[in-house]
C-alpha cells in the first residue's frame, strides 16, 4: 500500500508499519520551514497591488498639476520669416493639348473606302487626297445627267435649224377677199416667230441640263476627299472596305488632320481669377509626358460666357443633399512653335503671370492679420527669444497687400518698420487696438 500524499504546505503523516522514533524527530523538525514558505506566497501578491496604485495615483496628480501650470502659462507664438526678392501672381490651370487648326476628314457622299492614300502620323499638304469613296449610284447618274444634257444639246441644234430655214425661206400663201379676188398672205414673220420660241425653249432645257449634269459630277467629285488644311494626320478609322455609314452609326470620324504647329490650351479660370486675366499676357504651360518641358504660351481669348462646374457634397457632410458649383470663364492660350514632341490630347499645366514684380516685401499669408478692420503683420522684436515669444511681445505694422496667391503675400509698410529677415507672429484672429498701442492694427490695400 502506498503512502497517502500529503497537502501543500503540511508533513507527510508516515504510515505505522514505517514509523521509526529517529526519523520523526527529524522530519518535525521541518514545520516551521514548512509555516513561514506559506507566509511568503500570500505577502509578495498584496505588496505588489499596494505599489501599482501608488504608482497610479502619482501619475495622476502630476498630470493634473502639469495642466494646471500650462493652461497658466502664456502659449508661445509659431514665428515665420520675412523676406525680399521677386513676386509673381499667378492664375493657374489644367486642360487637354490642342491644335489650333483642325479638320475632320469626312465624305460628303456615303458608300465603300476604294482607296486610302494616307496613314496615321504621316504629314500631307493642303489638297492632297486622302481617301476616294466608292459608290456606284454616283456614277450611274452622273452618266443619266450627261445623256439628258446631250439630248438637250440636240434639241437647241434642231430648233436653230429650223430658225434659219425659216428665215431663209419665205413663207406665202393665197388666199380670198371679202370680193372675191385673191390676196397673197406673207407667212414668213410667222414662222420665224414660231422657229424663234421653239429655240428659247431648247435654251433653257439645255441650261437645265447641263446645271443637273454638274451637280451630278460635283457629288461625284465628292468621293475623293482632300486635305483642306496641311498637317498631320492625328486620327485614321478607315481601311479600304470600310462603310462610312457603318462609321457614322459608331459616332467616329474617318480621318482627322491637324496642324501641329500652333497648338493651344483651353482652361477653366474662376470667377474670383478671371478680373485678373487679359488677352495678350504670357503663360508658362508644362506637361505631365515631359517633365523637363516648359513651354511658352500667350493668352489669345477669354470667354465672355461663363460656365459651372457642380460638385456633389460628401456623403454624410452637413446639409448632405445639395450640390455646390464653382462660376469659370474658359482662356485660350495659343503656343507657337510648339516642341515636336507633342501631341495632341496631352495634359498641359497652365501658369498666367498676371503680375509680375522685381522687389518687394514678402510674407507668408498665414502672416497676416486684422486688427480694428486693418490688416497686419505681428512682428517679434529684436532680442526676443523667437521660440518662446508670446503674443503680447508683438508689434503690429501695418501692410498694404500689393498681390497675394495662397501661401504668400507682397506688402509695403503703411506704419511701423518691416525688413527682410524680421520675424513674424502667427496670431489667430482678430485683436483690436487700445490706448497707448506703440502701432495699431495693419490694412490690406484695395
Amino acid at each position: 500500500m502506498n503512502p497517502p500524499i500529503p497537502e501543500h504546505g503540511k508533513l507527510p503523516v508516515m504510515p505505522p508499519s514505517v514509523k521509526d522514533p529517529s526519523a520523526a524527530v527529524e522530519l518535525n523538525s521541518f514545520a516551521p520551514l514548512a509555516s513561514a514558505s506559506k507566509a511568503k506566497k500570500k505577502g509578495p501578491k498584496k505588496a505588489v497591488v499596494i505599489a501599482v496604485v501608488a504608482v497610479v495615483l502619482v501619475a495622476v496628480i502630476g498630470f493634473a498639476i502639469n495642466g494646471l501650470l500650462g493652461a497658466a502659462a502664456p502659449k508661445a507664438m509659431e514665428t515665420v520669416d520675412v523676406i525680399e526678392g521677386p513676386f509673381e501672381d499667378l492664375v493657374q490651370g489644367k486642360a487637354s493639348l490642342q491644335p489650333v487648326r483642325t479638320m475632320v476628314a469626312s465624305s460628303e457622299v456615303d458608300g465603300i473606302v476604294a482607296e486610302l492614300k494616307v496613314s496615321e502620323g504621316q504629314q500631307v499638304k493642303e489638297g492632297d487626297v486622302l481617301y476616294t469613296v466608292k459608290n456606284d449610284d454616283l456614277d450611274t447618274a452622273v452618266a443619266q445627267a450627261k445623256s439628258e444634257l446631250q439630248s438637250a444639246k440636240d434639241g437647241v441644234t434642231q430648233a436653230q435649224n429650223r430658225l434659219n430655214t425659216a428665215k431663209a425661206t419665205p413663207s406665202v400663201t393665197q388666199s380670198m377677199d371679202a370680193q372675191g379676188n385673191t390676196v397673197l398672205i406673207d407667212n414668213t414673220a410667222v414662222q420665224i416667230s414660231d422657229a424663234q420660241s421653239q429655240l428659247n425653249t431648247a435654251n433653257s432645257t439645255l441650261t437645265s441640263a447641263q446645271r443637273s449634269y454638274d451637280a451630278a459630277v460635283e457629288k461625284a467629285d465628292k468621293r475623293t476627299v482632300r486635305a483642306t488644311v496641311s498637317g498631320t494626320v492625328i486620327e485614321c478609322n478607315i481601311t479600304e472596305g470600310s462603310s462610312l455609314a457603318s462609321l457614322s452609326t459608331q459616332g467616329k470620324a474617318p480621318l482627322r488632320v491637324a496642324d501641329m504647329t500652333s497648338l493651344q490650351v483651353k482652361v477653366p479660370v474662376s470667377e474670383i481669377d478671371i478680373v485678373k486675366v487679359k488677352e495678350g499676357q504670357k503663360g508658362e504651360v508644362t506637361f505631365d509626358s515631359y517633365p523637363d518641358l516648359a513651354s511658352e504660351a500667350t493668352v489669345t481669348h477669354i470667354s465672355q460666357t461663363s460656365s459651372a462646374d457642380t460638385a456633389s457634397p460628401a456623403a454624410g457632410a452637413a446639409g448632405a443633399g445639395s450640390a455646390s458649383s464653382t462660376v469659370r470663364y474658359e482662356v485660350t492660350l495659343q503656343i507657337d512653335s510648339p516642341d515636336e514632341r507633342l501631341k495632341s490630347g496631352m495634359t498641359a499645366h497652365v501658369n498666367i503671370a498676371t503680375l509680375s514684380l522685381e522687389k518687394t516685401l514678402i510674407v507668408p499669408a498665414i502672416a497676416l492679420t486684422d486688427v480694428d478692420g486693418e490688416t497686419a503683420v505681428a512682428k517679434i522684436p529684436s532680442g526676443s527669444d523667437s521660440a518662446a515669444a508670446k503674443g503680447t511681445d508683438a508689434e503690429y505694422v501695418k501692410v498694404k497687400v500689393i498681390a497675394q496667391n495662397t501661401s504668400r503675400a507682397a506688402v509695403e509698410v503703411v506704419e511701423g518698420s518691416l525688413s527682410a529677415g524680421d520675424k513674424l507672429g502667427i496670431v489667430s484672429g482678430k485683436k483690436a487696438a487700445t490706448e497707448g498701442d506703440a502701432t495699431p492694427g495693419v490694412m490690406v490695400g484695395a
